[in-house]
C-alpha cells in the first residue's frame, strides 16, 4: 500500500471527564480501524477564562500529548494533531474543562491516512534555545527517530504579549519561519502544524526561535515509506466566501500528493473564514480564524489542515473569507511509496546495489516488496 489521505469533517465530540485521559470510538465518525486520524481541537474560552490543555494520543499510551491553547479573543483558538487508530477504532482524548474557568474543547476528526505507519512522540525540541538563531536537534541519538523520518512538529508562542518568528527547516538548508503572536493573554499558546524531514546522515533537524517564548514539540514521525517536500507557497484567492480551485502543477507539486496547508487571518480587527480541500469535495472544511492582535500582516492567527491534490493540474480547492486579510499557504505536501522509499533516510533511486545486488534485481528487502 501506499500513503493515501481521506477527508472528513466529523460531528464535534468531548471529553465527558476533565483532567484525564478519556477512551473515544470513532467509528461512528466514519474512521476505519487501523487508520491515522487527523483531529482538530478547538478551544472557545474567552478574556474571562484560562488556557486549556488539550491532546489525542493512541489508546494505552502514557505519552503526555497534550498542549496548552490560548482564549480566543473573537474566534476559537485550534490544534491540529495526528493520531493512531487502533483495531477497534478507538483513540484517547484530553482536556482540562474540570477546572475553573476553562471551558470544554471540541474535538473533531478532519481525515484519516492509510498506507503507512506513524510512531507517536512527545517531544520538546526548544529547550536548550538561546534565542534568537537556529539551533540543532539529533532525533536519532537523542530521541531513536530513524534518519530521514518524516516528522510532525507543532510550532506556536506562548506568553504575554509576544509576537515573534519560529521555525524548521532540515539539517544546514535553507528554512521556513512563521510570524505568529500569542496576544496580550498570559496563558497558553497558539500553534500551526508542519511537517519536515530529518536529516539522511545523522537524523538532525534545526529549529529557530526568536524569543524565548518560541515553542516547538516534535508529536511524531512517519515510516520511510513516506516523503515530504517544503513549499510555503501562499495561494491568493480571487474571489472571497466562495471555494475556488488553485492548479499546483506550475509550483511543482505531483498529483495525488498530500498538501498541508495553513490557514492565517492578518486582520487585527475581524475573525476571517478559510480552508481547503480536494478538488470535487462536497465537505464544508472552513473555520472561523481569530484575529492577530498586534499587527496586520505580519503576526497572524491560523491552523492547519491536510487536503488530497488531484488531477493532471494538481488541483486543490481552497477559501478565503477575505482575499486580502485571510491567505492560506501550501506549508509542503507528503507523498508515499508503494515498496521501500529509504534506507537509512537515502533514497532507493540513490543506492546502486545492497550487499553487493543491483537494487533493481532485489524483489524484497527483509520481506518489503521493493
Amino acid at each position: 500500500m501506499t500513503l493515501k489521505y481521506h477527508e472528513l469533517w466529523s460531528s464535534d465530540f468531548d471529553p465527558d471527564s476533565g483532567s484525564a485521559w478519556e477512551e473515544v470510538d470513532l467509528t461512528s465518525r466514519n474512521v476505519p480501524n487501523n487508520c491515522v486520524a487527523e483531529i482538530l481541537i478547538d478551544y472557545d474560552g474567552d478574556s474571562e477564562d484560562y488556557e486549556a490543555s488539550a491532546g489525542v494520543r493512541e489508546l494505552g499510551s502514557s505519552l503526555e500529548r497534550r498542549y496548552r491553547i490560548q482564549p480566543q479573543y473573537s474566534a476559537d483558538n485550534m490544534l491540529t494533531m495526528l493520531v493512531n487508530v487502533d483495531s477497534d477504532g478507538k483513540i484517547e482524548i484530553y482536556d482540562n474543562h474540570d477546572i475553573a474557568h476553562v471551558s470544554t474543547c471540541k474535538f473533531k476528526v478532519i481525515g484519516y491516512f492509510t498506507g503507512a505507519t506513524y510512531t507517536e512522540t512527545h517531544i520538546i525540541l526548544d529547550t536548550d534555545s538561546t534565542p534568537p538563531g537556529w539551533k540543532t536537534d539529533d532525533l536519532y541519538t537523542d530521541h531513536s527517530i530513524p534518519k530521514g523520518s518524516v516528522i510532525e512538529v507543532l510550532m506556536g508562542v506562548d506568553d504575554n504579549d509576544s509576537h515573534l518568528q519560529v521555525g524548521l527547516r532540515e539539517y544546514g538548508q535553507t528554512g521556513r519561519q512563521y510570524y505568529l503572536n500569542d496576544g496580550s493573554y498570559p496563558l497558553g499558546a497558539r500553534w500551526i502544524r508542519v511537517f519536515e524531514t530529518t536529516d539522511s546522515t545523522d537524523g538532525k533537524i534545526d529549529t529557530y526561535v526568536e524569543g524565548g517564548d518560541g515553542r516547538l514539540r516534535c508529536i511524531g514521525y512517519w515510516d520511510q515509506t513516506v516523503s515530504h517536500v517544503v513549499k510555503k507557497q501562499e495561494l491568493s484567492a480571487s474571489s472571497p466566501a466562495s471555494w475556488e480551485d488553485k492548479n499546483l502543477n506550475g509550483y511543482s507539486v505531483p498529483t495525488d500528493s498530500i498538501g498541508n496547508f495553513v490557514c492565517i487571518n492578518k486582520d487585527t480587527n475581524d475573525v476571517e473564514i478559510g480552508g481547503a480541500r480536494e478538488d470535487g469535495s462536497s465537505w464544508s472544511r472552513i473555520k472561523q480564524i481569530d484575529i492577530a492582535t498586534l499587527d496586520t500582516n505580519t503576526y497572524v492567527g491560523a491552523y492547519s489542515l491536510c487536503a488530497r491534490i488531484l488531477g493532471a493540474s494538481s488541483t486543490v480547492e481552497i477559501y478565503s473569507g477575505d482575499t486580502s486579510d485571510c491567505t492560506i499557504i501550501l506549508d509542503g505536501y507528503l507523498v508515499g511509496s508503494s515498496g521501500i522509499a529509504k534506507i537509512n533516510g537515502i533514497a532507493i533511486d540513490d543506492i546502486a546495489k545492497i550487499n553487493g545486488i543491483d537494487i533493481g534485481d532485489a524483489e524484497e528487502i527483509n520481506g518489503i516488496l521493493n
